[in-house]
């Protein structure tokens, strides 16, 4: 496109200086300052069309900023001659000014179009940099931050492992396993969503953030979870159950250790023949 354009623009300089036999000016007036911020302008224009084209944009925002700059261009290249050729007065009293509001709604159009593609593309973003893709869950990252929003404030975790989930996917498939974490997440986030928020840490793991709990509370919101787990059935892979490893965090303790002690006490209950919570000590 933009070889095209520059084509253009050469077809155009030769017609009008040796087919139409345009004289030149009474004074050249392309090195004043006025004739040298035409070239400033034009040499802009011919490097954002150029620019364009070295982007990857959506197909209908690259043919509006296209169209509209190549538009553009041609204006200003009439503009810059006009510095040094006396021009037709239809083009310099009305093709010059019609191909530049042409040009230049069409590049205002396609910037807003940008602006706003560029907006979406980076909420898109924002999302995912926190979300599980797979199961809309929030994830690692996002537990990370919660952790460290709660300041000095105390809270509960609840780590989650489905066991034996690897069975899962030798035996159905990858895509029956996806399956399955995706509705066991629909379940663990109805029966948290108003306790607190659900995490995905990846493959079959999860974490959970609650309000703080002593002791007996978790195993029994820990024990009512992993109820809810157990009692899930895909229609395909069946049924699995999950082992729980739990902790509050103690005062002065960085959510890192609480972590730590969580994910000691998971694999306490994974060791003990898992479908079971234990709460860290």
């Amino acid at each position: 496109m933009v070889v095209f354009t520059a084509i253009l623009m050469l077809l155009a300089v030769e017609a009008l200086v040796h087919w139409l036999q345009l004289p030149l000016a009474p004074r050249n007036r392309l090195l004043t300052l006025g004739g040298l911020a035409e070239i400033a302008i034009w040499l802009l224009l011919f490097s954002v069309l150029l620019g364009v084209q070295l982007r990857r944009l959506p197909p209908w925002i690259y043919g509006l900023l296209t169209a509209g700059l190549a538009i553009w261009l041609s204006s200003q290249t009439a503009d810059l001659m006009d510095e040094f050729l006396r021009q037709p007065l239809w083009l310099s009293a009305y093709g010059e000014d019609s191909a530049r509001v042409v040009g230049m709604l069409l590049v205002m159009t396609g910037v807003l179009a940008l602006i706003r593609h560029s907006a979406a593309t980076m909420q898109e973003l924002e999302y995912l940099s926190l979300h599980d893709s797979l199961t809309g869950l929030y994830n690692r990252r996002m537990l990370q931050q919660d952790s460290e929003g709660f300041g000095d404030a105390s809270y509960s975790l609840l780590l989650l492992d489905l066991d034996h989930f690897k069975s899962v996917n030798d035996r159905f498939g990858h895509e029956a396993g996806d399956d399955m974490l995706r509705g066991l997440s629909n379940v663990l986030r109805a029966r948290c969503r108003d306790r607190g928020r659900v995490y995905r840490l990846g493959g079959e793991e999860f974490a959970v953030i609650v309000e703080p709990m002593d002791a007996a509370a978790l195993i029994e919101f820990g024990e009512a979870v992993r109820r809810r787990i157990a009692a899930y059935r895909d229609d395909l892979a069946g049924s699995v159950t999950a082992s729980v490893g739990a902790g509050t965090r103690r005062s002065g303790e960085r959510p890192p250790e609480l972590m730590r002690r969580a994910d000691r006490a998971l694999y306490s209950a994974k060791a003990a023949g898992r479908d079971r919570e234990v709460v860290a000590e």
